[in-house]
């Protein structure tokens, strides 16, 4: 396994931003659909991890370090999400000890996936996110950790941009 912060899983796609290409991709430890690493679609950007961008709230160059982990607030101490250089994304399990912790809030979680019927959070796991042109949206086709059959169920979400947000899921198969 690679040591570097950040390093590609999953499916990748282009996506412009603002007039510029990138590649995004899953995180790699992450376990979760949504594309939370990119890097510009220039082959010098694909080839050198140091060039790769995470969404995360941690500050930048930080890593998850349970109680002691850097959150990057702004001055009125909400979370900043947004991408940084060789910083990675935070997963599920993560974001919930930090909850637990009293680090971060239950609301601060930038993928609240939430069953739109009842409510209850998802842990999605695996999956793929990709544009689609008939809904002209974003959509996530995911996996569930820990539902309601060992089988598994499957989501879909739909969300603006690839990073979401991702606030509620629709299961369409147990």
């Amino acid at each position: 396994a690679s040591t570097a912060p950040l390093f590609p899983d999953g499916h990748p796609f282009h996506c412009k931003v603002n007039g510029r290409e990138y590649v995004y991709f899953q995180a790699t430890g992450c376990s979760e659909p949504v594309p939370l690493v990119r890097a510009r679609a220039l082959a010098e950007h694909i080839a050198d991890s140091r060039r790769f961008e995470g969404f995360t709230c941690l500050e930048t160059g930080a890593r998850y370090d349970g109680r002691n982990t850097r959150l990057d607030r702004d001055a009125g101490g909400k979370l900043i999400y947004a991408w940084k250089p060789g910083t990675p994304p935070l997963n599920f399990d993560q974001r919930k000890e930090l909850v637990s912790l009293g680090v971060m809030n239950a609301g601060e979680s930038a993928f609240p996936l939430r069953d739109i019927e009842t409510g209850a959070e998802i842990k999605a796991h695996g999956g793929s996110v990709f544009w689609n042109p008939f809904r002209k949206r974003w959509v996530m086709i995911a996996g569930q950790a820990g539902g309601t059959s060992y089988l598994g169920e499957l989501w879909f979400a739909e969300a603006d941009t690839p990073v979401g947000p991702w606030a509620y899921a629709r299961k369409i198969v147990t």
